[in-house]
């Protein structure tokens, strides 16, 4: 933690205990820079803080889709201090971390359509008691079992696998009829691609920082399908980014996509023992993604190509609970005036319906959201990346954000989008 965070909050405890009560929690939505300081929210450090934050989600979620479909979901709780679930109208199966009990709704949450909409939790295990918390791996619990489950999930399918893959590799020989010739320059074949692509749809910067802002992991994990244009950011600045790093690697899974039988090169591009890693960024229509530690070539040669499959170990981070202003800043903490312009669009973006939470301006120096939902967690960071997403998104899902309420000439360049963003915030003061 941080020294003058650490201070803030010790003087505004100070502040408190002379107050008369606790009060309630602060209530959310159009008013609630008006109403009671966010900073009696405890900060999500503990497991004992977490519950009351997950309650607050759970409130927010009932009231906002009332009337939704509910998502059931059958969990069992597992000795190594992790969940697995399984969602009963298609099967979807996803091992998780909680710190608590009570976050099991919460994490699953983020598989509904809309995101954040309420689930159902039947427990097929007696659940852990209500605001215990996992035991830490490896030397309490049995581990994460990321490698059992990246096998489990590709061998539940695999036979489909490969049937997809030999339909998406006779789609792709069509588009390039002319490389399926050993002889034939498939380096070349990338290098076009890249230009065109880097012209009209470069990688977006990492939202990592803001995805894993809560420092309890709240997380579920499956294995699956992803279409590589829905990735906005692929770890290079540049499609094809590999000209002083072993650029031979991804020619060489080109070469492969295009010219070998659709076993060979399922067994090379979708082996479950080198998975490719994904982390899920859930939006109004459907998720985004961003490339983790393994994969980035794969997905490289994949984009490239047009190539709509990447076998992929899916992560999905829980929304955090709290962001500070340095999460969301443009390689740490911003400048002073660009903070302020990030508080704006808080508010702003509380105002317009797009996000649920409290703006905690306590600490002038550190301020933070409390934040139930949004509509888009790039909505909330540097107006930059909030652009770049944005471009993403509609490319991967064309008129979804419009039909949120976000018009296209708001993120249309990073000055307009933060005009729009805080106009409602600016028309109040």
């Amino acid at each position: 933690m941080r020294p003058r965070t650490l201070i803030g909050r010790v003087w505004t405890r100070l502040c408190q205990a002379f107050a008369a009560g606790t009060g309630p929690a602060p209530a959310h939505g159009r008013d609630s820079q008006r109403r009671e300081p966010a900073e009696r929210w405890d900060e999500p450090d503990t497991p004992q803080a977490v519950p009351r934050r997950v309650r607050a989600r759970d409130a927010d979620c009932a009231t906002r889709w009332p009337d939704a479909a509910l998502d059931a979901w059958a969990v069992s709780w597992k000795a190594g201090g992790y969940l697995e679930a399984v969602r009963a109208r298609d099967g979807l199966q996803v091992i998780g971390k909680v710190p608590v009990p009570e976050a099991v709704p919460d994490v699953l949450r983020h598989w509904s359509h809309p995101c954040g909409a309420p689930v159902t939790v039947e427990w097929t295990t007696p659940p852990p008691p209500q605001g215990s918390s996992r035991p830490e791996e490896p030397g309490e619990g049995l581990g994460f079992p990321l490698r059992a489950n990246d096998c489990e999930a590709w061998e539940r399918q695999q036979d489909a696998a490969l049937t997809a893959m030999a339909q998406a590799q006779a789609r792709l020989r069509r588009r390039h009829p002319d490389h399926i010739d050993p002889a034939s320059d498939v380096e070349a074949l990338l290098s076009a691609c890249a230009a065109r692509l880097n012209r009209t749809e470069p990688p977006a910067e990492s939202l990592i920082a803001a995805l894993n802002a809560d420092p309890l992991e709240r997380m579920t994990i499956t294995g699956g399908w992803v279409d590589p244009v829905q990735v906005a950011h692929a770890r290079k600045s540049r499609w094809n980014g590999f000209a002083d790093d072993q650029p031979e690697r991804v020619i060489k899974l080109a070469e492969r996509l295009l010219r070998d039988d659709a076993a060979t090169a399922t067994a090379n591009f979708c082996d479950p023992r080198s998975v490719a890693q994904v982390f899920r960024v859930p939006g109004p229509a459907g998720p985004l993604y961003e490339i983790g530690d393994d994969g980035t070539r794969r997905l490289h040669a994949a984009r490239l190509l047009g190539f709509p499959l990447l076998w992929a170990r899916i992560t999905q981070l829980s929304l955090p609970l709290m962001l500070h202003i340095y999460h969301v800043g443009n390689n740490g903490e911003p400048a002073q005036e660009e903070m302020a312009r990030i508080v704006a669009r808080w508010h702003g973006l509380i105002d317009r319906g797009l996000v649920a939470g409290d703006v905690d301006e306590t600490d002038p120096d550190d301020p933070r959201l409390h934040l139930h939902w949004t509509a888009a967690l790039w909505l909330l960071v540097e107006a930059n990346r909030a652009v770049q997403w944005s471009h993403h998104y509609e490319r991967a899902y064309p008129g979804a954000l419009a039909a949120a309420g976000i018009p296209p000439h708001a993120w249309s360049t990073p000055e307009a989008w933060h005009e729009w963003a805080s106009e409602r915030r600016r028309r109040r003061r």
